[in-house]
């Protein structure tokens, strides 16, 4: 049912078609403000150490991610507000995010001072360091976490070489025409 001040602004909006107009509105006023932060670090930073703390587990972190508050480049911002967090959850959200970004291709693994930072803020909390333990923590050889992941680096490496297979290897199609006038 419309709200009556919008009904008498938008009559002819049955109730689905208003709903799918105000998503698609809000959709797109989410693209623009988050455009708009992408272009200015410090308010994007200023929104997403609010958003960080009002966030109460690992999928609102997620989402926060997905979202673009958090970017590769957010480690440091990260790691002041883990030693503001005042629960475990939050700590637990934060490592969460962390990880998500040292795991990435855009990991700041030749930033000595932030990389020293992770370990010692992994000494101090240690839900952050629990966290972490995938990427910081030794495997041992033949166990099954490292078998797991030798499974998915296999599996992994298999689907680029498909990948690599089919972007190089020519259609017999486009081959015919030079075949036919050599033939």
């Amino acid at each position: 049912m419309l709200v009556p001040s919008i009904s008498r602004t938008a009559p002819s909006l049955s109730d689905s078609s208003w709903t799918r107009f105000a998503k698609e509105t809000a959709c797109l006023a989410d693209e623009h403000l988050m455009r708009q932060l992408s272009s200015n670090r410090e308010a994007r930073e200023l929104v997403a150490r609010a958003a960080i703390r009002a966030c109460p587990d690992r999928w609102t972190a997620w989402c926060l991610a997905q979202y673009g508050l958090i970017e590769e480049g957010d480690i440091p911002v990260l790691l002041d507000e883990l030693d503001s967090a005042s629960t475990a959850d939050a700590r637990e959200a934060i490592g969460f995010l962390a990880t998500t970004l040292l795991a990435g291709y855009g990991a700041p693994w030749a930033d000595m001072g932030v990389i020293e930072r992770v370990f010692r803020a992994a000494e101090v909390h240690p839900t952050f360091s629990a966290v972490l333990a995938p990427l910081l923590n030794p495997i041992e050889l033949n166990s099954e976490i490292a078998r797991g992941q030798r499974l998915q680096y296999e599996a992994s490496n298999r689907a680029n070489e498909t990948e690599q297979a089919a972007q190089t290897t020519p259609n017999l199609d486009d081959l015919m025409p030079a075949v036919k006038r050599r033939g």
